[in-house]
C-alpha cells in the first residue's frame, strides 16, 4: 500500500488541496462534466469514443494523478508500461526484442469493461481509502459505472485494475519461460514457439475468469521468419519502426518539398514529430531521416495552420447512456 493512505477524508481534501464541500459536490454530480465525442483521428479508417471530461472535473484528476496515482506506481510490475512515466511502447517492445516467437492479446473494449466497482476495490485496497473518500474519489474517477475514455487518470487506474490479472498471467509465463508485458490493453508474451502457442488459451482464460473479453480477430501468434511488429514496432532483431513507414515519412518529406511554395511551422513540427518518435525507438533510423530533411527541405516560413487535422463527431456508441444517473 503506498505511503499516504487516504483513510479519512481530511487526508484527501489535504493531498489534492482541495476543500472537501468541492470535492462533494462535483463528486455528487460529476457525471454531468463529461462532453462525450468520437474521434476520427487523420488517416486512420476508425473512429474513436472519447469521454471528454470538462475542465473543473479534468482538474481535479490531473492532481489525483500527480499527488496520488503517480507517486505509487512502484506497487505495479515492471512489465506493465502504459501510462507510467520512463516506460513506454518502445522500453515494451525492447523487452521481446529477438524472440523466437512472439503472441499478442487485445483487450476487447478494456476501458468500458473496467467497471465502477473494480475502480472502487483499486481505491480500497491499494491505496487505503475509506468509506467516504471511497464513494467521492470513485465517482471522480468514473463515469456510468466504468472507466472512463480520455480522463487523465485512466490509464494508470486500469494498471491498477488489471493488476491482479497481470499478476496472474505472470506466475504462468514464469512458469513456462515467457517474457510478458503489456501496454494499456495490449498482451504481449514472447519466448518459443511450443511455449508461446501454448500459452495463448491459459492467458485468455485468465482475461476471462476476471471479467474481461479479447478480440479473437486480433490475437496474434508471429515467429521470427514473419514480421514481428508490436505496438507500431519491429522487434526481429532490434527495435524498426519498419520499411513501410520509413517510405512513408521520406514519402511526406518529399511531397512536402515538391510541392509546397513555402513549408508552415505546423507542417515542420508534423514531419519533426514523426522523425523524433522514429529516433526514440531506432537512433539511426531517425538520423538518416533528420539529414534527408535538412537536405530537402527549405527553412519554414514561419506561420501556424489553424484547424484541427482530426474530425469530431456528436458520440453515437454511448449516446443513449449520456445522461447522468446520480448514485448513492
Amino acid at each position: 500500500m503506498p505511503n499516504q493512505s487516504l483513510a479519512s477524508l481530511s487526508k484527501l481534501e489535504f493531498i489534492l488541496g482541495i476543500p472537501r464541500v468541492k470535492l462533494r459536490k462535483i463528486a455528487k454530480t460529476s457525471g454531468k462534466y463529461y462532453e462525450p465525442y468520437d474521434l476520427h483521428k487523420k488517416n486512420t479508417p476508425k473512429w474513436r469514443h472519447i469521454d471528454n471530461p470538462g475542465w473543473d472535473l479534468k482538474i481535479i484528476q490531473k492532481k489525483i494523478l500527480k499527488k496520488i496515482l503517480n507517486k505509487s506506481v512502484d506497487i505495479l510490475s515492471t512489465g506493465m508500461m502504459g501510462g507510467i512515466s520512463g516506460r513506454s511502447i518502445v522500453e515494451n517492445a525492447k523487452m521481446h526484442i529477438g524472440k523466437e516467437c512472439i503472441g499478442i492479446i487485445d483487450i476487447k473494449e478494456c476501458f468500458p469493461n473496467t467497471k465502477h466497482l473494480r475502480i472502487y476495490k483499486v481505491w480500497k485496497d491499494f491505496f487505503g481509502c475509506g468509506k467516504k473518500t471511497l464513494w467521492i474519489i470513485t465517482q471522480l474517477t468514473t463515469f456510468q459505472d466504468r472507466l472512463p475514455q480520455g480522463a487523465p487518470t485512466s490509464p494508470l487506474l486500469c494498471n491498477f485494475a488489471l493488476l491482479p490479472v497481470y499478476k496472474e498471467m505472470e506466475i504462468y509465463t514464469n512458469e513456462n519461460n515467457l517474457t510478458l508485458s503489456i501496454f494499456v490493453d495490449d498482451i504481449t508474451i514472447s519466448g518459443k514457439n511450443i511455449d508461446v502457442k501454448n500459452a495463448i488459451r491459459p492467458i485468455i482464460n485468465i482475461l476471462i475468469k476476471k471479467g474481461y473479453a479479447v478480440r479473437n480477430r486480433k490475437v496474434k501468434i508471429i515467429s521470427s521468419g514473419y514480421r514481428q511488429k508490436i505496438t507500431g514496432i519491429i522487434v526481429n532483431r532490434k527495435s524498426s519502426i519498419g520499411r513501410k513507414k520509413i517510405q512513408e515519412i521520406r514519402n511526406l518529406i518529399l511531397e512536402t518539398a515538391r510541392l509546397k511554395d513555402y513549408i508552415s511551422s505546423n507542417e515542420l513540427d508534423i514531419i519533426n514529430g514523426k522523425i523524433n518518435s522514429t529516433k526514440q525507438v531506432s537512433k539511426t533510423q531517425g538520423l538518416k531521416l533528420e539529414k534527408f530533411a535538412e537536405e530537402l527541405l527549405i527553412k519554414p516560413i514561419q506561420q501556424t495552420e489553424k484547424g484541427n487535422k482530426d474530425t469530431i463527431r456528436s458520440c453515437s456508441k454511448y449516446n443513449r447512456n449520456h445522461n447522468f444517473i446520480l448514485r448513492g
